[in-house]
């Protein structure tokens, strides 16, 4: 009898002791992941939209990277796990499509954006037009490398379009993203920098002197798609039609987006 009530007690003990270990890693592959590459520009609006989403569907985690579109192209065709990549330009993404690494028809475009010029609040200086950067008082000018992202792009297409190429070339620093020139701009290690009308409204260390002239550089647009390669494509598309949906249009628009060629209010 007691042989039998010491084995009853262990049995309970051994038991108890597993279902404390097992019961976290069930939990933990209730989790679906989706892997979202996403240009350095939309971190905060993705930021809120990830919240929300991950609130109403707890079953997945959205795990983002952020950078230069440019950049998380080149990762995305040397094989880097992402079921989506959301572009701050097209060329990137049409870039991939003529690589056959996209869902083709999941390609969704509904974002558009400005480049703007910036200075730092406290600086004296504050350009009216493009013309003035080539002014002496303006030694270092910003802009994102054309290579990596599509901030560099939409600048250097505003410059040539000017004419100003030569005047701003030994000004200009190249930084890896839009963000990173923000952050220049912020700490006033440029006296001015290009950036996206989005960008300038995230932080009061900065003014915005004017608006590059749309006609003077490709339509600053934000298209999103579902690489053919993902893990994850029902859990994809999902979050590409949550993301399309008005509740994260008004998220978008919050921080200074426009919908569909709609003017940034």
């Amino acid at each position: 009898m007691k042989k039998t009530l010491a084995l009853f007690l262990l049995m309970i003990l051994v038991l108890g002791g597993c279902s404390k270990d097992v019961q976290p890693q069930e939990q933990s592959e209730e989790k679906t992941v989706i892997n979202v590459s996403a240009a350095a520009s939309l971190k905060g609006a993705l930021t809120d939209i990830e919240t929300i989403y991950e609130a109403d569907h707890p079953e997945y985690e959205i795990m983002f990277n952020f950078g230069g579109s440019g950049a998380l192209q080149a990762q995305i065709e040397e094989g880097a796990p992402v079921d989506i990549f959301f572009s701050a330009g097209s060329k990137q993404v049409n870039a991939l499509e003529g690589k056959d690494l996209i869902v083709n028809e999941s390609r969704k475009s509904f974002l558009r954006n400005s480049l703007v010029v910036i200075t730092p609040s406290e600086s004296k200086l504050l350009p009216k037009e493009i013309k003035d950067l080539a002014e002496k008082d303006f030694t270092k000018i910003g802009h994102a490398d054309p290579a990596l992202a599509p901030a560099g792009q939409y600048a250097t297409e505003a410059i040539n379009y000017y004419n100003l190429k030569d005047q701003l070339g030994s000004k200009t620093v190249l930084s890896p993203d839009v963000k990173t020139t923000l952050t220049w701009v912020e700490a006033g290690e440029v006296d001015a920098g290009f950036v996206y009308m989005t960008d300038a409204m995230t932080t009061d260390k900065v003014k915005v002197g004017f608006t590059v002239d749309r006609a003077s550089h490709s339509p600053i647009e934000y298209p999103a798609a579902i690489i053919k390669d993902s893990r994850n494509p029902q859990g994809a598309s999902q979050l590409m039609d949550f993301m399309s949906a008005q509740q994260s249009l008004d998220i978008f628009q919050k921080y200074g987006f426009s919908i569909e060629g709609k003017e940034i209010g």
